[in-house]
């Protein structure tokens, strides 16, 4: 499943480049890197977790279905890049929440979390950032808290959970430009991935059954 995640994504990441998502204006580019860029991720690791085990070697997995999010918290906390969360719970939010509580606790670890990736945007170029990705990672908090107040409940009702699962979707193709709109286009980005690759136009298509 891993594979064929990986291989949705570079087909995914082709149609859209064909149809000139990339170039739209306004927040189409960063959705459209997003669209290829989750299962690109979930699926690289989910082979890997797999082949690992197949070599008798111990292996967690990273991402964990990330399009299943119950809310915000649900994917910060458990299903994206699970090694820097738990990284992030053990070195920010617990000594921080110990001293100024959880909510400090969690405002400090998703800002921790924005300058790692301001860091890792910034030295293939050489250049800072100019503090959006530090603003995406704000915004999540911003928005965990909020819901936190205003959806309350067990949410085991069908409203409650769609209600979760709505305004989490909403946050974070609101903020997505935040995060892809800037340097992660000459950093990270999907399209320059297949041209390092080695992978053509010609051979996504056959791979999509059009070649």
């Amino acid at each position: 499943m891993g594979v064929c995640e990986v291989a949705f994504a570079f087909v995914l990441e082709d149609r859209l480049r064909a149809w000139g998502a990339f170039g739209r204006a306004g927040p189409f580019p960063s959705w459209a890197q997003a669209a290829s860029f989750v299962p690109l991720m979930d699926g690289t690791f989910r082979a890997a977790n797999r082949g690992c085990r197949w070599l008798g070697l111990r292996s967690e997995r990273v991402f964990d279905e990330p399009w299943l999010m119950t809310d915000l918290a649900d994917s910060w906390g458990r299903r994206w890049n699970r090694f820097v969360g738990r990284t992030l719970a053990l070195e920010v939010f617990a000594p921080v929440k110990r001293r100024w509580g959880r909510i400090a606790g969690m405002l400090a670890a998703l800002f921790a979390s924005g300058v790692l990736h301001e860091v890792v945007f910034r030295a293939p170029l050489g250049r800072a950032e100019d503090g959006r990705v530090v603003a995406f990672f704000l915004v999540q908090a911003v928005a965990i808290l909020s819901f936190a107040k205003l959806l309350t409940g067990p949410g085991r009702n069908l409203g409650a959970r769609f209600a979760r699962r709505a305004t989490a979707w909403a946050v974070r193709l609101g903020s997505a430009p935040l995060l892809l709109g800037g340097t992660y286009k000459e950093v990270l980005p999907l399209e320059h991935t297949l041209l390092r690759l080695g992978i053509t136009d010609h051979a996504l298509r056959s791979l999509a059954g059009r070649g």
